[in-house]
């Protein structure tokens, strides 16, 4: 498998691509003023348990309480010296926690729409080869390293680095690496747990005891592997910070790393025009056909339509090709889209059991790189195929879209910050052609004061550096999310962000 890493910054905004044999298959962004919250420790307070939920309610200092579930209150699972699974058992019965009390959580969902972060108090401190979990003992092998005298030999490693009281998990990343360096990695996480249990002490309640790293170190720690052929970065300041992990960690892999910042690089590798496709509802097939992908509230349902396919072929092939190309393309919308809980496929009707079963056994290896490990249950006698999937990182659309107020949250608009990006990129590729000139953005109302109170100081260098005359222009038939950039000395729009723009590139 040959895998692409595409990452490009603008201004605060991090964007981070995933390709795999050419095509995109992950997507991550970050701002510095938003940043995730995930694997983050919080000394918290508890605020309420609730037995009809089975959960308690945690103040870490967000907005909304934390949700921690009962089974999320100190219990573990890991491998024994055969890799089978060790029975499940609670240390912490979650009913003798009292209202008031301290308690130290980690975060392992963000809040989403009116629910606060899911939290847990199985704490773990990540590293690139293992991960450490204090008050536990056993050891976990990574189940995706498959060949039993590697797992055998990390477990020997494990076991014999391994500290009173202090679990280990072996990630994949371990394979075919030795003792020293996975020894060096255990004693720098065992410093990292100390701190953080010196900052418990000290802190207030509720209060942050540690921060996950930020995106393009998580990437480095996470991503980077034998399977990378390529990682190309626009910026020269995230490039060298990348040599310098690659160097320290995995030295064979420095030569990937290309510095490219003479060019748009997702429009270079048409990775904005799949992002487009997957902020819509409908996604286009080769063969002619569709899929529809509709969240709700309870579940994410995605029905699989034919379209125009099959007028060269016999009915019941052109299905069973139609479902198999549907089968592969959803799987990638899953982990492009990071969807999450019950998702229910409705693939197009078929008369054979055996194609039933084929396209069964596809969809699951189609599914077999997905880092959230869904679980997939038999097909339905109506050709329904169900499935459970975890959410490994915010929402896309939460950081893309944001509730629209003229709907009441029932659609969605386009961010400001997003319709101000699409701006930046804009400025810093055709700019420089507009100099001496006067350009128009023609806005609402609400667009504009949001420029002015956050992002004036951008138009501002643009005017000096280009010798520009920028002028703001309010539309009050303009919606939130549709801004023109006009040229007036060719009196003409030159360039257009709008709803239906940006689904349809």
């Amino acid at each position: 498998m040959k895998k692409e890493i595409i990452v490009s910054k603008t201004l605060d905004e991090l964007r981070i691509a995933i390709k795999e044999n050419g095509i995109l298959v992950q997507y991550y962004t970050e701002e510095e003023s938003n940043v995730n919250i995930v694997n983050n420790i919080y000394k918290g307070k508890v605020i309420a348990i609730n037995k009809s939920l089975k959960a308690v309610f945690v103040d870490i200092g967000l907005q909304k309480g934390a949700f921690l579930p009962f089974d999320q209150i100190q219990q573990e699972q890991f491998l024994d010296e055969n890799f089978n699974p060790l029975p499940v058992k609670y240390k912490v019965d979650p009913l003798k926690l009292k209202k008031g009390q301290n308690i130290l959580v980690q975060v392992i969902k963000e809040p989403i729409s009116n629910k606060g972060a899911r939290v847990t108090t199985n704490i773990s401190i990540a590293g690139r080869y293992v991960v450490l979990i204090p008050n536990a003992n056993q050891i976990g092998i990574s189940k995706k390293i498959r060949y039993h005298n590697e797992r055998e030999r990390l477990f020997k490693i494990a076991r014999e680095i391994k500290l009173k009281g202090i679990g280990v998990i072996v990630r994949t990343s371990a394979e075919k690496h030795g003792f020293e360096e996975i020894d060096e990695e255990v004693k720098k996480l065992m410093f990292k747990m100390n701190r953080i249990k010196n900052e418990e002490a000290k802190r207030p309640v509720p209060s942050l005891v540690y921060a996950e790293s930020n995106l393009i170190d998580r990437i480095a720690r996470d991503l980077f592997s034998s399977h990378v052929s390529k990682c190309v970065v626009d910026s020269k300041d995230i490039y060298e910070k990348l040599k310098e992990y690659l160097s320290k960690n995995e030295p064979k892999l420095a030569g990937i790393l290309e510095l490219n910042n003479k060019s748009d690089l997702f429009k270079q590798y048409g990775i904005d025009k799949e992002l487009h496709i997957m902020h819509s509802m409908s996604v286009p097939l080769n063969s002619g056909g569709n899929i529809v992908i509709q969240p709700t509230e309870a579940l994410i349902s995605i029905d699989v339509n034919s379209g125009k396919s099959g007028t060269k072929v016999e009915h019941e092939k052109m299905i069973l090709n139609t479902n198999l190309e549907a089968a592969k393309e959803i799987a990638r919308q899953l982990r492009l889209r990071d969807l999450g809980g019950i998702i229910v496929i409705d693939f197009i009707d078929m008369i054979s059991n055996e194609d039933k079963k084929k396209l069964f056994n596809e969809f699951k290896k189609y599914i077999r790189n997905d880092r959230s490990k869904p679980y997939i249950f038999e097909m339905s006698p109506l050709g329904l195929i169900e499935m459970t999937r975890k959410r490994i990182r915010d929402a896309s659309d939460s950081t893309i879209y944001e509730t629209c107020n003229a709907c009441e949250g029932t659609g969605w608009m386009i961010s400001n910050d997003t319709l101000f990006m699409e701006i930046v990129r804009w400025f810093n590729e055709k700019g420089n052609s507009y100099k001496n000139k006067k350009i128009g953005i023609i806005c609402n109302e609400e667009f504009e004061k949001y420029i002015q109170i956050n992002h004036i100081g951008f138009f501002e260098r643009m005017s000096r550096k280009n010798n520009l005359m920028i002028e703001f222009i309010q539309d009050a038939h303009l919606t939130s999310d549709e801004i023109y950039i006009y040229d007036f000395d060719r009196n003409e729009t030159c360039y257009e962000i709008n709803r239906f723009k940006l689904n349809n590139i």
